[in-house]
Parts: C-alpha cells; structure tokens; sequence
C-alpha cells in the first residue's frame, strides 16, 4: 500500500516541460533528442529512489520503458504489451523484458527498512545533485554536438563528474535546412533541464514528508506493542490469580441457613 501511494505522488507529477515551449521548436529533432534523454534520466532517479522490481514481480498495469525508450505495459501474469510502432503485435514475457528494460532492478533508497528517514536524506539529495548533473550535460551534449564531429564525447559540468556520451547527431544545425535558431533550442533546452529539476525536487521533497510520517507512524505503533508486551504480564498475572481465587471460593462449605446448594 505505501508503495502504490509513493507512485501515485510520482505519476501525478508528469515530465510537462513540452507545454511551454514555443511552437516553432516544438518538433525541432535536436529538443525531441534532448527530451528523450531527460526522460530516461528522470526515471533513472525513480528507480534510484522508489525502486524497481523484477518484471515478475511487478503488478498488473506496471509501465516499463525498454533500451529503445518504447513502454510496455504488463497486461497480466508474464505478459508485457506495447504501442509501439513495428511492436504492436509483440509481446514480451517477464524475463524478455526483464533484459530489455534500460533500468536493472534494484531496491529503492526509500525501501530501505529499519532506518529514519533523516538517515535516507542524504543519499536522496546527492541522487537529486547528480540528477541536476545529468540534465546539464545533456545540454551541453546538444551544445558541443554541434562543434564536434566525433562520434562520442566528453562532457564536463562545473561540479559534476565528466561524462562520455555518444554525440547527437539531430544537434548538427549547420546541416540542416533552413537551419534553426540554435540559441533558442538551446536555450529551451535549458528551460526543459529546470523545470524538470523543479519538478522532480518539489515531488521528493512531497515524498520525504510522507515517508517521515509513515516511518514515524510505524515508531509509535511499534513502541506500543512493545509497552503492552512488557506490561501483559505484570498486569494479566494478578487478575488471573484473582478469578482462580474467586472459583475457589464455592469449594467452601457453607454453614448458614440462607446458602443454596
């Protein structure tokens, strides 16, 4: 149940930066590029956070994004289904997509049991720096794209590890025509890269509020348990001896004239 509830929080806040983007760039390929990334990132961080089963695992109505960035969708017991196009017709068992998901499973930094949630805040906000991390080098791999015609490249962000990654080639502006604005896409990419980061901090911050309450919650009901543990004896020994004492009482002979046998 709370993990149902963690992933609704996360599903209510979806990736929306499209929606203020000008029209002229709405379709230009360099951002379709750059956006496909930052989606990948963004639930490369859920996974890091919420965690991911295995595909056998998973329940009924599970979404799942395979290493070309298509979802799927587990319709029932081993049984993964797609839209997309050329896999219509395709279904993948458990295992297929186990090996085809672009995330491995892994435990979530919030399944972590046995632990306060002050002691999980800061392996959650180093993840959420290096998510920052990851979006600003997508920008600067759109960025140097264009300068470069090797294959892979190195990116470095102030602060942030260097990265290889391959170059995009939907970036070479110069080889298009007409050859869009190049500082508006880049600049749009850059507009994607914080609300994105907005987006997923404001829902972390949402997630540790509940996850404090609900580990907060588990505290107390079990210090509870513990306290009437302790106290079942002290307290249930002397009102056992007294009913054994009071049955015994009609074992007495009575003497009066008034008792009824």
């Amino acid at each position: 149940m709370r993990r149902t509830s963690l992933f609704v929080i996360a599903l209510a806040v979806p990736f929306t930066a499209a929606s203020a983007t000008p029209a002229a760039l709405e379709t230009d390929p360099c951002l379709v590029s750059t956006r496909a990334l930052m989606g990948k990132e963004q639930r490369f961080l859920h996974t890091v956070v919420f965690g991911q089963p295995a595909a056998s695992l998973a329940r009924t109505g599970s979404v799942r994004y395979d290493k070309s960035g298509n979802s799927w969708v587990k319709t029932r017991s081993n049984t993964w289904l797609t839209l997309a196009s050329g896999f219509q017709n395709t279904t993948y068992s458990d295992q297929q997509m186990e090996s085809q998901s672009e995330h491995a499973k892994r435990r979530g930094l919030l399944e972590v049991r046995q632990s306060l949630t002050s002691e999980l805040v800061p392996p959650l906000a180093q993840s959420l720096r290096a998510f920052r991390c990851r979006l600003a080098a997508i920008c600067a791999l759109a960025d140097e794209s264009e300068q470069s015609t090797s294959s892979s490249l190195t990116i470095s962000v102030d602060g942030c590890y260097p990265r290889t990654e391959k170059r995009l080639t939907s970036c070479t502006f110069r080889s298009r025509d007409p050859a869009p604005a190049r500082t508006a896409v880049l600049q749009q990419c850059a507009d994607d890269a914080s609300q994105t980061f907005a987006q997923e901090s404001a829902l972390l911050e949402a997630t540790i509020a509940y996850d404090a309450s609900y580990r907060t919650l588990l505290q107390i009901a079990g210090g509870f348990d513990a306290f009437f543990e302790d106290l079942r004896d002290p307290l249930l020994s002397p009102l056992r001896s007294a009913a054994r004492a009071i049955g015994e009482l009609q074992r007495i002979p009575c003497f009066l004239s008034e008792c009824h046998e």
